[in-house]
C-alpha cells in the first residue's frame, strides 16, 4: 500500500515507462546550455519551463499520486512548485547530489514537504543513488533533531555523519538506497533524513519535482 509506506517509511517507489521518451537528452542539452563548464553535481531549476513534454509528464504523475500524499498529510491541497533537472557526473572528486563529501545527510524542512524523483538513466550503487533513512520523517525524530541534535550542528538542515549514525542507532533506522532502471520513481517526505551517495562511476540523470502546499 503506497499511502501506508508513506506513513511508515516516509517514501514509496514505482516504475513508469519512459523508453520512448528523450527526457535524458533534454536534460543534458538544457544544462549544457546554461552551465556549459559545470562539473560534478550539475543542476537546472524550472526545467518544466524548458520542456513542455517534461512539464506534462510530471503533472501526470502528480495527478495520479497526489491523493496518496493528501491521505497521510495535514496539507489540504498541493501544487507543482518547480522541477529540477539533475545531471550528476563522475568528473569531480567526491561529488554527490545535494553536496560534495560524505557528510551531506540532510532534511529539507522541519515539517512535511514532498518531492518526486524520477531516474532518467539506469542507476546502480556506483552512480550516486538517492538514499533515505526509513521512518526519519516522524514528528518525534524531527523534534529531537530540531531541539537537541541541532545544538551540535551549525547548519539547521545538515547533519554530520556522526550525528546521523547516532540517530540511526537510537531509532533503529534502516537506510534505503534506491537503485533501478530509468523510469524508477520515488515519492518521499523530504522532512526525512536523506542524501545522494557519492558517484563512483558513470552518471545519474534525474528530475526532482517539488510539491508544495497550496495557500491562497
Amino acid at each position: 500500500n503506497e499511502s501506508l509506506d508513506l506513513i511508515k517509511k516516509g517514501y514509496y517507489e514505482f516504475k513508469v515507462d519512459i523508453e520512448e521518451k528523450n527526457f535524458h537528452q533534454i536534460i543534458v542539452k538544457s544544462i549544457n546550455k546554461y552551465f556549459p563548464n559545470s562539473k560534478g553535481d550539475r543542476r537546472l531549476f524550472s526545467i518544466e519551463e524548458e520542456s513542455k513534454e517534461i512539464n506534462e509528464f510530471i503533472l501526470y504523475i502528480l495527478n495520479k499520486h497526489k491523493e496518496n500524499i493528501l491521505k497521510v498529510s495535514s496539507i489540504k491541497n498541493l501544487y507543482l512548485h518547480s522541477v529540477m533537472a539533475g545531471h550528476l557526473i563522475n568528473d569531480k572528486p567526491n561529488s554527490s547530489s545535494g553536496g560534495d563529501g560524505d557528510d551531506e545527510w540532510h532534511i529539507d524542512q522541519h515539517f512535511e514537504l514532498f518531492k518526486i524523483i524520477v531516474y532518467l538513466s539506469d542507476v546502480d550503487e556506483k552512480n550516486g543513488p538517492f538514499s533515505y533513512l526509513e521512518g526519519s520523517h516522524s514528528k518525534l525524530i524531527q523534534l529531537l533533531i530540531l531541539f537537541f541534535f541541532k545544538l551540535f550542528s551549525k547548519d539547521p538542515t545538515r547533519l554530520s555523519k556522526k550525528l546521523t549514525g547516532i540517530i540511526k542507532k537510537l531509532f533503529f533506522l534502516n537506510q534505503k538506497t534506491f537503485i533501478g532502471k530509468k523510469g524508477t520513481c520515488i515519492v518521499f517526505n523530504s522532512a526525512g533524513i536523506h542524501k545522494g551517495l557519492i558517484i563512483e562511476n558513470g552518471e545519474r540523470i534525474s528530475i526532482t519535482a517539488y510539491i508544495f502546499p497550496f495557500r491562497k
